[in-house]
């Protein structure tokens, strides 16, 4: 009687094995099924007069999750043009196109959720390591909080740099051939916020360099920091590197009063 309860038993777990394994295999089969692959078209050119030619550039198809990138590389054609095949899309994912040029990176965002693309265009330019192509069309400086007990003042800045060249600057090797931004004397906790491509930053001597390229057109570079004041009334030396059209200086009026002979 033992041993023909333990057959049931067993013939049982068989049977269950086999259709949790049939199961298995469909749930398999149907996640299998609708798996989408893609091709991804596009083409790169360069818009500036006179320019190299775009062939034999690395391309990069961007994939990102949040476990961090996965990339697919290929490279453009005699006409700047580039394929990517059998992309398999999931709409959990980010996809995006980048391209490496003269030491620039150019980049856009693509949207796969409505099938295949052919049309992904992305212009490049050569480049200079020249910062006269740079100036700034605006900059704002806002005070944005005092903190009495510690004698520091939270400020935030907004500047719209222009580069009005069909060239784009890349940072060169030498100390002044890098973006530099003024800062206060004992700044602290220094944020930066661009969507210039690839955008890095490093404290240098009485404020910090900006690592990046700047194609032509406008670009909006955001930076907060905190700094020492000594008592109830300080002089703020600003200077801009690179000009500004419009300069606007904010301040909270129950905390701070500004005077100045050129505002």
């Amino acid at each position: 009687m033992v041993r023909a309860a333990v057959s049931r038993w067993g013939l049982a777990i068989f049977l269950f094995a086999l259709a949790s394994s049939g199961a298995l295999r469909y749930g398999m089969e149907s996640v299998s099924a609708q798996v989408q692959t893609l091709t991804v078209e596009g083409k790169i050119s360069n818009a500036t007069a006179g320019g190299s030619e775009v062939a034999g550039l690395p391309v990069t198809l961007h994939r990102i999750s949040i476990f961090g990138p996965d990339d697919l590389l290929t490279t453009s054609g005699e006409n700047g043009e580039f394929r990517f095949y059998d992309v398999e899309f999931d709409p959990e994912l980010s996809y995006g196109v980048s391209v490496r040029y003269q030491e620039a990176i150019y980049g856009t965002d693509i949207d796969l959720s409505s099938g295949s693309l052919n049309s992904v265009m992305i212009t490049v330019f050569d480049s200079t390591i020249d910062d006269g192509v740079i100036s700034a069309s605006s900059a704002s400086l806002l005070f944005a909080s005092v903190d009495r007990t510690n004698q520091t003042i939270s400020a935030l800045e907004i500047l719209r740099l222009k580069n009005s060249s069909d060239r784009a600057y890349v940072p060169g090797n030498e100390p002044m051939q890098l973006l530099r931004f003024g800062l206060p004397v004992g700044a602290t906790n220094l944020q930066l916020d661009t969507r210039l491509i690839g955008a890095d930053f490093a404290k240098v001597d009485l404020g910090f360099a900006l690592f990046a390229s700047v194609p032509p057109g406008e670009h909006e570079i955001m930076f907060s920091y905190d700094f020492p004041f000594p008592g109830d009334e300080f002089t703020l030396e600003k200077s801009y590197r690179y000009g500004a059209d419009i300069i606007r200086v904010l301040a909270p009026l129950e905390t701070v009063a500004i005077r100045s002979d050129h505002l």
